[in-house]
């Protein structure tokens, strides 16, 4: 016999966390046929639907369980690094798996002097990828202090930041009596 398969959905390549069926049309090659009795297996596994037609194929359809998702070992952001004066900015990335908030501790408008900053992280992995357990995360190259998933599928990732730089005496000007 001769096989032709089909898939629904069609896609040219198997997409991440999706189900698929896979409907399968043999043909019985000359002195042979199908009866109403015969079994279709894929890899051991029975057809979900087992149809003989009335021109002697027998059509065999199978279900697959959702693909797996496309896992993300790692994340690297780039964010401006804290400077005195400076405007907290959110981090970026240019990989499109995910996208990133991100949240600034202490909250000031403007970089206070002095003052260590700690920028928190949030990843939301776009639909059909999942952060991996143990996945690593990099600002401007650094490793995060800490990093978490989430029950929600998130990964919550803090960096520290050096002190801000002090204020600059510029000129200092004495009165001797």
């Amino acid at each position: 016999y001769t096989v032709a398969t089909s898939w629904n959905p069609a896609d040219s390549t198997f997409a991440a966390d999706t189900a698929y069926t896979m409907t399968a049309v043999l043909t019985p090659i000359s002195a042979y046929e199908f009866t109403s009795d015969t079994s279709v297996t894929v890899n051991g596994t029975a057809a979900k639907s087992v149809t003989l037609g009335s021109d002697g194929t027998l059509t065999a359809t199978f279900e697959f369980g959702k693909t797996g998702k496309h896992s993300i070992s790692s994340a690297a952001l780039t964010v401006e690094a804290p400077v005195l004066g400076g405007t907290p900015a959110n981090a970026s990335t240019d990989d499109t798996s995910y996208t990133v908030a991100t949240s600034w501790n202490p909250a000031d408008s403007t970089f206070a002097a002095d003052t260590a900053y700690t920028m928190t992280a949030v990843l939301t992995p776009a639909s059909g990828y999942e952060f991996m357990s143990g996945a690593s995360v990099t600002v401007n190259g650094a490793a995060a202090k800490s990093v978490t998933i989430g029950s929600d599928g998130t990964l919550t990732a803090a960096f520290e930041f050096g002190k801000t730089g002090k204020h600059s005496i510029s000129s200092a000007a004495l009165t001797v009596e």
